[in-house]
């Protein structure tokens, strides 16, 4: 079902299209959020505090990327929590790869042979495009980076995906 429908049968206070929209959209929020804070349980609260955030001002949603609005507002939550703990410097600094539970939350052991393979920044946006269907105009916002950059980011994952396949097959 499209994004504007469930939305506007949101705005009507339908809890079957807020459980639709949770399920599209909580790997993509939890992965997001795991990319900033590295921690599983702080993952878990931002993802519900992010769907509380959503569905709670759902009337003032004016249209647009859903997915980019929900990815907004879990960078800023998952940002607000490491200001309050004045670590943003420590939390940042340990960027690495996405731990086997938010792997599992994809559904896909396919994900983590491609983590092994790729570059953080490869598989973030190889992740993004793929596995969320995020274009790489969307992408460059996430990520702060050009699109360009991104397309060629994604190219160099692809490339390298595909060649392991070659040599598995």
């Amino acid at each position: 079902m499209e994004d504007k429908i469930l939305i506007e049968r949101l705005k009507r206070k339908d809890e079957k299209a807020f459980d639709k929209i949770y399920y599209k959209y909580a790997a993509l929020v939890k992965y997001v959020a795991y990319d900033i804070l590295h921690d599983i349980e702080d993952v878990n609260d931002i993802c519900q505090i992010t769907f509380t955030k959503f569905y709670q001002n759902i009337d003032n949603f004016k249209g647009g990327s859903l997915k980019y609005y929900l990815v907004q507002i879990a960078k800023n939550e998952a940002y607000m929590l490491l200001r309050s703990r004045n670590n943003e410097t420590k939390y940042l600094s340990e960027k690495g790869y996405l731990d086997s539970s938010i792997i599992e939350t994809l559904n896909n052991d396919i994900w983590l042979n491609i983590a092994k393979i790729l570059t953080k920044e490869e598989f973030d946006v190889f992740i993004l495009h793929f596995a969320f269907s995020f274009n790489f105009n969307e992408i460059s916002k996430v990520l702060n980076k050009s699109k360009t950059r991104c397309h060629d980011i994604y190219k160099i994952g692809l490339n390298k995906v595909k060649k392991i396949m070659r040599e598995g097959a």
